[in-house]
């Protein structure tokens, strides 16, 4: 459904204040920038002049089509309180629509800094497809599949790879981290007690045999690995605990109080 890229609610319990400013000189021309910020943790969202729609449509941003990309950023800053080891940080976020005939978006970071142990992106690039602006697109996955694509900027699929291992033990790929918050996440919501998480077959989604291409894992106990069906960065729509303890894992300052709750 997604290509690297591809509900419940808890109220945010520490003192962040999200806000929003108006447009930014430093966009290029026709281009609106609009930042959301926690005060640790901003994201600059640049949108590209024009929409490119099908049929050859064309539309300006308007609020209401920034709307979207806006509340997702918002969402991500409740649960992404900052960067281990420096007060402040900010990631310019490129953002088109275009036609895309192989999945619903993609997106990835393009350029970072490196703090301590990992790596931080400082820009990215998000496209989505245009598809998914049409009449009766899926409300609920337009706006998880934005959700998705800023998390693989954030690192997933990226800045993960350096992590990523593939263990015989789980029978596929690991994010492989000591002490791993991702895992601890993973064993609370499922009833397991496995080590790691597991990374998807192609190494940049979380597991899921359901609703991805990956291999169903049968371990040697005869018991079958858990797929992350319903979380955001696998291919399905909740804002999980799962993805943000992987976020946790590779340098960002976290809080689960913002995660959507789900049985799997």
């Amino acid at each position: 459904m997604r290509f690297f890229t591809l509900k419940n609610f808890a109220i945010l319990s520490i003192a962040t204040i999200l806000y929003l400013t108006g447009c930014s000189n430093t966009a290029q021309a026709n281009n609106v920038v609009k930042t959301v910020s926690n005060g640790a943790l901003t994201f600059e969202l640049e949108f590209e002049d024009k929409l490119q729609l099908e049929n050859g449509r064309v539309l300006r941003w308007s609020e209401a089509l920034q709307q979207p990309y806006i509340d997702a950023a918002n969402q991500w800053l409740t649960a992404l309180v900052g960067v281990d080891g420096r007060e402040e940080h900010t990631i310019h976020m490129s953002i088109s629509v275009h036609e895309m005939a192989c999945c619903n978006g993609f997106a990835g970071p393009d350029s970072e800094i490196q703090i301590g142990d990992y790596e931080i992106p400082t820009s990215g690039s998000l496209t989505i497809g245009n598809h998914t602006y049409e009449q009766g697109f899926d409300q609920v996955e337009f706006k998880a599949n934005i959700r998705h694509e800023m998390g693989h900027i954030l690192g997933i699929g990226s800045y993960t790879e350096a992590f990523t291992e593939y263990s015989k033990e789980y029978k596929g790929n690991v994010l492989k981290v000591p002490n791993s918050m991702a895992a601890k996440q993973y064993n609370a919501i499922y009833g397991n007690t496995y080590q790691y998480v597991p990374i998807s077959d192609d190494g940049g989604h979380l597991y899921d045999y359901v609703q991805q291409e990956d291999k169903k894992r049968v371990l040697d106990n005869g018991r079958v690995l858990p797929p992350l069906t319903k979380e955001f960065m696998a291919n399905g729509v909740s804002f999980g605990a799962v993805t943000l303890g992987v976020l946790d894992d590779i340098g960002y300052e976290v809080s689960y109080s913002g995660a959507e709750r789900y049985k799997p």
